[in-house]
């Protein structure tokens, strides 16, 4: 039998990642992957064009959402319905990013350091962001190094930040629900917090519409997985997992399926995650 070698966690060149929907299904197929999810940052168009390729692996419409509420707090929401009133924020903020991004590039021609709008390597959909600027900075030579660019200009604080306009975690779950979507808390160990506090965040969640805990993440591996899935298990929530790939050198994003062997439950979490897929809208 044919082991379940799922990964739900990718990320294509329709948002920061470097691989084509072709180049990466080509890659999961020879590796062997069973489930996949393209999980693009604010866009759903790799995965929309995941899904339209077929195939022989288990394909999952997917996206990857940025949050305001705390520094690294993302959602990733998967879906079985096109997902009309999540596609339309995404639109709305994708204008977002473009404008916030033009606002970058106003910062950086203060300090010398001018770009145009065509040098930055935008994505196939057009969703930009800040990786996209620092590679450009790195072709001009303003930078050595696309983690130079945001320590020294892109970063928190630094001089050519600008803050996002993001949806809060509540916007997003009531979002998902109201799409028949299934919103998990994308790798929870990035928030950079003691288990207590975050139990008590992902209980909040929870109780607002949290479906789900990312467990098997790159960033969890240093402090083990068995704390998350203690959680996730208690509270009764959905257990995912993925490498988090955009095809870099990040040790932060690493290759794809890398978390399937550890993953060890895959087959009995997969089956909940298709089975919560199935259940549509929730209207409380």
């Amino acid at each position: 039998m044919r082991r379940t070698k799922p990964d739900l966690h990718v990320h294509s060149r329709h948002s920061d990642g470097k691989a084509s929907i072709p180049e990466l299904v080509r890659r999961a197929q020879a590796l062997g992957i069973t489930h996949l999810a393209v999980t693009d940052h604010d866009t759903l168009a790799g995965s929309d064009e995941l899904m339209a390729l077929g195939g022989a692996m288990r394909v999952f419409r997917g996206a990857e959402l940025s949050l305001r509420d705390l520094p690294g707090l993302h959602l990733l929401v998967y879906g079985q319905t096109p997902g009309s009133g999540i596609r339309e924020q995404l639109r709305i903020l994708a204008g977002r990013r473009e404008n916030r991004a033009r606002a970058i590039l106003a910062k950086l021609d203060d300090l010398s350091m001018p770009l145009q709008w065509e040098e930055l390597p935008v994505g196939e959909s057009g969703v930009v962001g800040r990786p996209h600027i620092a590679r450009a900075m790195v072709r001009r030579g303003y930078v050595t190094s696309v983690q130079e660019a945001f320590d020294r200009f892109l970063g928190e604080g630094k001089p050519a930040c600008v803050q996002p306009e993001r949806l809060s975690i509540a916007e997003a779950l009531s979002l998902a629900r109201a799409d028949g979507w299934i919103p998990v808390l994308a790798h929870p160990r990035e928030l950079e917090l003691p288990d207590e506090q975050l139990a008590c965040l992902v209980e909040h969640w929870q109780r607002q519409g949290l479906r789900g805990l990312e467990v098997w993440h790159p960033s969890a591996a240093a402090e083990g997985f068995a704390p998350l899935e203690r959680l996730a298990r208690r509270l009764g929530l959905l257990v995912t997992g993925g490498s988090d790939d955009h095809q870099s050198d990040s040790l932060r994003h690493v290759s794809l399926g890398c978390m399937a062997d550890a993953w060890t439950s895959a087959e009995k979490d997969i089956r909940a995650l298709e089975s919560a897929l199935q259940e549509g809208p929730q209207t409380t």
